[in-house]
Formats: C-alpha cells, sequence, structure tokens
C-alpha cells in the first residue's frame, strides 16, 4: 500500500502549531494580561475615532457664529506698532475714519478690557475680580482650519446668589469720553431657569462726571447652546468718568461660559499708535475730595450725632486695656446683650436709631427699623465707635460676635510672653501690628440656659465631635473670608503665629489692634453690607500691617435673621454691581495713598 504525498506544513500551519505549543506553556495570569492589552488598544482607537468626529462637528457648529474680527490673537490688548508700521495712506484713513459708523467703530477698536482674573494675592484694580466663588478661565480655540483662540470665562450658576467677575475701567477727564461701544459672546451648558427674574449676561455701571450714573443690560437667551453675540451702542452728551463690567449669571442651574468681551471708545478709536492706557486712568489715578475723606466728616449730611453721657468712663477704663468695638441698629441690642455676657471690660458701640424728628438736638421719636433703609452707614458708625476708644487697644467685631472668656487677660499675657518689650513702649506712633481672633458660628441658635465655653478644649469638642454644635465661620459659604487663620493649625497651636500670606483680596477677620495715627479708619464711602470690612483689611495690608494669630482667645457668632442689605448683596444685580464699583474706587485710592506698585504699571 502506497502512502499518501507528504507536504511540507505551510508557515501558517507552522504558526498555529507553534502557538498550540506556546498556549500549553501560558498560564492562565499572562493570557489575561494580553487580553487586557489588547482590549486596551481597542479602546484607545474607538476614542480617537469619536475625538475627531466630534471636534469636526463642534466646529462646524460653532464657526460660523462665532466670526471673530481679531482672529489669531490670544492677548485682549492690540500689541504696539511704531510708526514705520504704517504707511501715510492708512494714517490718513485712520485720521477720516467716521465713529458714528458703529459696525466700523466697534469690533475693530482698541479694547479697553484686561483678559486676565485677578489672583487673590494680588493688590490691584486691573483686570477681572471674582467674588468668592472662582470662575474658570481656559483658552479655546474654535475652528481647526484656522488658529482663532480666545480666553473663555465659565461660571457654574446658583439659582438663589449671583455669580459674578467685574472690571473696572476709569477714564482720565481730559479723555472726554462719551461714546462708548460694548460686545460680548456667551453660549449656555444644560442651563434651566429656576427663578422669575433669571439672568445671565453683562451689565454695565456708566458713571459720568457729574455723580449720576446708568446702567446698560445685555441679556442671553438660556435656551441657545449656540454662541451668541450681544452688543450695545452707548452714546451720553456727558463726559464719562468710569465704567464698571459685570458678566453674570443668577437665578438658574447649570453653566454658562463668555468670551470676547469687548469695551471700545471713539477717543481710542482704531489707531495702532493708541493704547487703553493713554484714555484710561489706572496708573494716573488722583483722588478727590470725596474718595478720601477727613476723619471727622460724615458720608451723609441726613446722620445726625448725638454724644451719650459718660458714665464715670475714665474710672471704668482705668484697670483696662481693650475694648470691645462694634456698631449696631435697635433691632439687633438682643443680640448685642448675648454677646456682651463674656466681656466685662469697656464697650464703645455706636447705635443706630431711626427718629421721626429731631429738635434742639433732643430725640423726639426711637423706631425700630421696619423699612429697608437706602443707605445704612455701617462704617461711619464703626469710625465713631473707634473715636470715643480710651484704651490703647481695641477689639474690632460686629456686635453678634461673642468673645470668648477672659480674652482681654488672655490677650495681654501673651503681649507679655511674646511681644514684651512691645507692650511696655509707650510710642505713640505704635507698632503695626493686628492680632487676629478666630472666628466660629454656631450651627443651631444655643438657648441662654446653655453653658459659656470656658476652655479651648471645649471650643475644639464642640467642633470634631459626630453631630458638631460649631464650625469655623462661614466655612461653607467661602472658606477664604477666614481662611488665612488656618483653623486646623490653631487646633493644635500653643502659641501665635504669623499669618504667611502678604496679602489676600477676601480676608476679614476680627482683629485687636493699637489705637495710633497708624491704623487706618474704614472707608466711609462704602455701606450697607459688601466690602466693608475686606477693604479695612485691604487697606492695613497696604499700611504694611502684619496680621498674627492668637492661640487662646476666639469668638463665636450667633444666628440670626438675615439682614435686608444681605438679602440684596445675594440676589439683587444692580446692588452687587454697584457695591463692587464702589470696591474698586476705594482700592484706587488706597494703591495711590500707599503708593503701591502694580505690575500692569
Amino acid at each position: 500500500m502506497s502512502l499518501p504525498p507528504y507536504y511540507p506544513p505551510g508557515r501558517f500551519d507552522y504558526f498555529l502549531l507553534r502557538l498550540q505549543k506556546e498556549l500549553k506553556k501560558t498560564s492562565t495570569f499572562r493570557i489575561v494580561i494580553i487580553a487586557i492589552v489588547l482590549h486596551s488598544l481597542f479602546s484607545i482607537l474607538l476614542i480617537h475615532n469619536f475625538l475627531n468626529y466630534y471636534s469636526d462637528t463642534y466646529h462646524s457648529k460653532h464657526a460660523t457664529s462665532h466670526d471673530h474680527p481679531d482672529k489669531g490673537k490670544i492677548s485682549i490688548f492690540s500689541r504696539p506698532v511704531t510708526n514705520d508700521d504704517i504707511d501715510s495712506e492708512r494714517r490718513y484713513k485712520l485720521v477720516k475714519m467716521d465713529f458714528t459708523d458703529s459696525t466700523i467703530f466697534g469690533p475693530n477698536a482698541i479694547n479697553l478690557l484686561h483678559s486676565n482674573l485677578i489672583r487673590s494675592q494680588q493688590l490691584t484694580h486691573i483686570g477681572w475680580f471674582s467674588d468668592h466663588f472662582r470662575w474658570e478661565e481656559k483658552i479655546q480655540c474654535f475652528n481647526n482650519r484656522w488658529t482663532f483662540c480666545d480666553k473663555i470665562f465659565i461660571a457654574k450658576c446658583k439659582p438663589n446668589s449671583i455669580r459674578a467677575i467685574y472690571q473696572f475701567v476709569p477714564f482720565k477727564i481730559e479723555s472726554n469720553v462719551r461714546h462708548l461701544y460694548f460686545s460680548v459672546r456667551a453660549t449656555a451648558e444644560q442651563l434651566v431657569e429656576q427663578s422669575n427674574d433669571g439672568f445671565y449676561g453683562m451689565l454695565a455701571l456708566i458713571e459720568h462726571v457729574d455723580g449720576t450714573d446708568e446702567i446698560i443690560r445685555l441679556k442671553f437667551r438660556y435656551e441657545s447652546e449656540s454662541w451668541s453675540l450681544r452688543v450695545e451702542d452707548y452714546r451720553s452728551t456727558k463726559t464719562i468718568k468710569s465704567v464698571t463690567i459685570m458678566l453674570a449669571c443668577y437665578g438658574y442651574s447649570g453653566i454658562a461660559s463668555f468670551t470676547d468681551v469687548r469695551l471700545t471708545s471713539e477717543s481710542a478709536g482704531l489707531d495702532p499708535l493708541f493704547s487703553a492706557y493713554d484714555i484710561c486712568s489706572w496708573c494716573s489715578f488722583q483722588p478727590n475730595d470725596h474718595q478720601v475723606k477727613k476723619s471727622n466728616q460724615l458720608s451723609n449730611t441726613d446722620y445726625e450725632i448725638l454724644k451719650m453721657p459718660r458714665f464715670e468712663m475714665e474710672k471704668s477704663t482705668a484697670n483696662h486695656q481693650v475694648t470691645f468695638v462694634s456698631q449696631v441698629s435697635m433691632d439687633r441690642l438682643v443680640i448685642l446683650e448675648q454677646s456682651l455676657r463674656t466681656w466685662n471690660g469697656p464697650v464703645s458701640i455706636s447705635i443706630h436709631v431711626l427718629t421721626n424728628n429731631s429738635t434742639n438736638g433732643r430725640i423726639q421719636d426711637w423706631q425700630l427699623p421696619s423699612v429697608n433703609l437706602q443707605h445704612y452707614p455701617i462704617n461711619v458708625l464703626r469710625n465713631l465707635a473707634i473715636k470715643m476708644v480710651q484704651t490703647r487697644f481695641m477689639f474690632l467685631v460686629d456686635a453678634d460676635f461673642q468673645p470668648s472668656p477672659n480674652l482681654e487677660t488672655n490677650f495681654l499675657n501673651t503681649l507679655n510672653k511674646y511681644h514684651s518689650s512691645y507692650l511696655r513702649q509707650h510710642d505713640t506712633n505704635g507698632c503695626r501690628i493686628a492680632f487676629v481672633v478666630p472666628a466660629f458660628e454656631y450651627l443651631e441658635i444655643p438657648n441662654k440656659e446653655d453653658p459659656i465655653l470656658k476652655s479651648k478644649d471645649e471650643l475644639i469638642q464642640l467642633i470634631h465631635r459626630d453631630d458638631p454644635m460649631i464650625e469655623p465661620f462661614r466655612l461653607h459659604e467661602s472658606n477664604e473670608v477666614h481662611g488665612l487663620t488656618n483653623y486646623w493649625k490653631w487646633y493644635h497651636t500653643n502659641g501665635p503665629y504669623n499669618i504667611t500670606y502678604r496679602f489676600h483680596d477676601k480676608y476679614e477677620p476680627y482683629i485687636i489692634v493699637e489705637k495710633n495715627s497708624h491704623l487706618p479708619l474704614y472707608d466711609e464711602n462704602l455701606f450697607n453690607y459688601g466690602m466693608n470690612k475686606v477693604m479695612h483689611i485691604s487697606e492695613m495690608f497696604a499700611a504694611n500691617y502684619t496680621f498674627e494669630v492668637l492661640d487662646n482667645v476666639w469668638s463665636i457668632h450667633f444666628q440670626h435673621r438675615s439682614t435686608p442689605y444681605y438679602m440684596d448683596f445675594l440676589k439683587n444685580l444692580t446692588y452687587r454691581l454697584c457695591n463692587r464699583a464702589e470696591r474698586f474706587k476705594v482700592l484706587q485710592r488706597i494703591i495711590y495713598q500707599y503708593n503701591v506698585q502694580l505690575d500692569q504699571c
């Protein structure tokens, strides 16, 4: 019988035999690893293809609605150009430009706005200032066929509070600015309206040299998720002094994004030789009498100071060196009484009283405030209380905070131990140290019969137990307000410690400070709620004060009904914008007065 013909194995057969042989020697673990690697490679390939498809779809959707005149520019300000770069024909066209044509004047003129977000550690008024809730910023390119990229500001909107950033543009009076052009682009992502007065867009407060002002609004529709453009061509018969711009969203949940924010003026025009600094006064500010008030002036002539008798004040302060200093309205007197349960030293309190009339300096009718006053002179009241202090040191605090027991004694013991030479000196100029008293708050209103905390250990136990009764003040609302105090360090320290940062634009601790010629008073241009304490601390930073946290004292806030001013601050866009505009002007005065060097100038 003949054998079948022999065929040598081919390469594929040889590969299968070799693979079968190797698999018999391969462990299960190695097989699993190989499977994972193959699966990962396949997944990467799928993701790559999906991203390519998404990118093409996204750019085709948004490119046509975002035709920007300054393609290729990332910086907002135009690059300076020399005379040699401009030929005579173009220079002639610039001189003959018709500024009444807003289509030419607006989009192509020099942008007066900066593109940077101000960092919290920067003492400056140039750029975008953000509230306690930081905005995200990023560079995004809108078309993959050309290189146009721009900065985008992104906010997570909340239905019950305002999310906003602000920029301040002051003009030189000699520039005689009367014509402004505003433009902004925005888009919304899953934005859901949850309030009848919801808003997302731009507001601008325009202030004139005669003291009048106007507010313009550029509002976007929340239903649209494509980039939309809003413009405003503003003309005035009066010279414009300053503009404060606000990008904001309120009454919505979701994401709002803004880009291509522009403010242009015919005073700058289209000339590339021109700069925003040529017509704006960021670096050439000259304060007027209204912006720098003397310490003995009042902000409003409607206020009348009635000095109550000093009941043996000199005798009562003889054995004390620290005075409790605050201000209060008539409806908060009950809280003040609760706060002073642990204080046995002198008190200097300014009480704001509404009256129907006054005759010969005598109050005829005291009222509990039942209406919302337009202006509550909070910093005027604080300064009046400071002027009445007779002791060397002052505890500057709000009336709804209860100081820890023996605060004055513990403070003086700390001075004796760590600053004995400072305590003994009697220089009228004093020393520039602000001693921080850490602030806490009750999570629930305590009962009057509840025992008062007597030691730091008791306080820490109530903070760290499973159902805490106390926590650091405004820990969840904004940790920047008291963040520099460094509570975790305070829990474990046995001595005072210095704050490492030189400045923070939202820090507002309660402090013990010496009453001397160095100490700035509160700026009386600020009233109601918002920025009044913050700007005082900012001015102390500018005046080269150092801040030292005391380890053995504290104060605790009592919960109470929110004031109308606080509710306006949370929800009223106009109120917030005006407050921030005043904040910028106060900061500009501080920068000038203390000769603060700005990187942009």
